[in-house]
C-alpha cells in the first residue's frame, strides 16, 4: 500500500495547529480605500512563510483610482491565504501573522 502524499495543510487548520502550539494568528485584512466595497488584489511583497516585521509592506491593492501598499499589522511568519490578480472585499481576510 503506497503512503499517501503530503498535502498542503488548510489554513482552518494551519490556525489550529498554530494556537495548539502558542502562536497567535493576526489576519490581514483588505482594508476600506474611498468608496469600493471590491478592489484589485494585485500581488504579495513577500513570499508565504517569510518573516515579516509590523508595518512592513506586504501586499498591494487597487481601485479605479488608486494603488494602495497595504503593511504588516504585526511581526512574525506570514500565512498567505487569497491568491492576488483577483477581486476581493474589504473587509476579507488576504493572509495572517504568526506570532509567539
Amino acid at each position: 500500500m503506497k503512503a499517501c502524499p503530503k498535502s498542503r495543510m488548510i489554513p482552518a487548520l494551519a490556525a489550529n495547529n498554530a494556537a495548539a502550539e502558542g502562536l497567535k494568528m493576526v489576519d490581514l485584512r483588505v482594508p476600506s480605500i474611498g468608496p469600493a466595497k471590491q478592489v484589485l488584489f494585485v500581488l504579495w511583497h513577500i513570499p508565504d512563510g517569510a518573516q515579516v516585521n509590523e508595518g512592513q509592506p506586504l501586499v498591494e491593492l487597487e481601485t479605479e483610482k488608486a494603488s494602495v501598499s497595504v503593511p504588516s499589522p504585526a511581526s512574525g511568519v506570514l500565512r498567505q491565504i487569497a491568491a492576488p490578480g483577483r477581486p476581493v472585499l474589504v473587509g476579507q481576510v488576504l493572509g495572517r501573522i504568526e506570532t509567539t
